[in-house]
């Protein structure tokens, strides 16, 4: 199945998709696009924060600082948009900016990378993050499965130490799918600032212990009433959907 089919995408709407955690953010965001484009449709990718330049080479046109007034996307490309290139980063464009690209009405997708986390697996959000517009329509969650079972430490989660508090959890204690699940039903945790519907996706699940790790999340989410989660895989430059 192809990872936005699962996304409640209504096709007389536009949607705002903002994306936040870690765990393979850009990754999924690539996908996403290309599943959109694939379909014929016009998309945006872009950031609130900042990201590797050469992550938006899959693009098919790129734009730095605004998109000309006369710009008219053809159908099923992706365009990307930063504020400027600084060294190896694209930086972010402010949440006023990207609202008023959705409110030009020229993309049915815009897909928006609304957090850093350092390549880690998994994060906690410091003061102002992640940075989600309240036109979003759908927020993405990711977490790395390879963070189970690995110690509460700076080199496995992005703000172990903010992590720590929040969860009254030690330095360097093991992260168990009990504490995954109060980060993401946590009103601080994953979905902090998040707007609109929230998906959680369980991202790099690439063993057996991984899956069952992420199976074991998803019931207990339930548990909580929380339905909108599944276990995804990269596969050849593509995510994959497991059940």
């Amino acid at each position: 199945m192809d990872v936005h089919k699962v996304l409640n995408i209504n096709k007389g709407k536009r949607d705002i998709i903002s994306i936040v955690g870690a765990g393979g953010k850009t990754t999924i965001m690539q996908a996403l696009a290309e599943e959109f484009a694939e379909e014929g449709k016009k998309v945006l990718v872009s950031t609130t924060t900042k990201l590797f330049a050469n992550q938006l080479e899959f693009c098919h046109r790129t734009f730095y600082g605004s998109i000309p007034e006369d710009y008219g996307p053809p159908r099923g490309s992706i365009t990307g948009l930063g504020k400027e290139v600084l060294g190896d980063k694209a930086l972010g464009m402010t949440l006023g900016e990207l609202e008023d690209i959705y409110l030009r009405g020229i993309f049915h997708f815009i897909l928006i990378e609304a957090d850093g986390a350092k390549m880690k697996p998994m994060k906690a959000h410091g003061l102002g993050e992640p940075v989600v517009g309240d036109f979003t329509t759908k927020t993405l969650g990711i977490i790395g499965l390879d963070s189970v079972g690995k110690p509460i430490t700076d080199e496995n989660i992005h703000r172990a130490d903010v992590f720590s508090r929040l969860f009254g959890k030690s330095i360097g204690e093991n992260l168990k799918e009990e504490i995954i699940v109060k980060f993401v039903v946590d009103k601080n945790g994953l979905f902090k600032n998040s707007h609109g519907e929230r998906f959680l996706f369980l991202n790099k699940a690439n063993t057996k212990s991984q899956i069952e790790s992420g199976r074991k999340i998803i019931k207990l989410l339930k548990d909580l009433n929380f339905e909108n989660a599944y276990i995804t895989d990269i596969k050849g430059g593509k995510i994959t959907l497991m059940k």
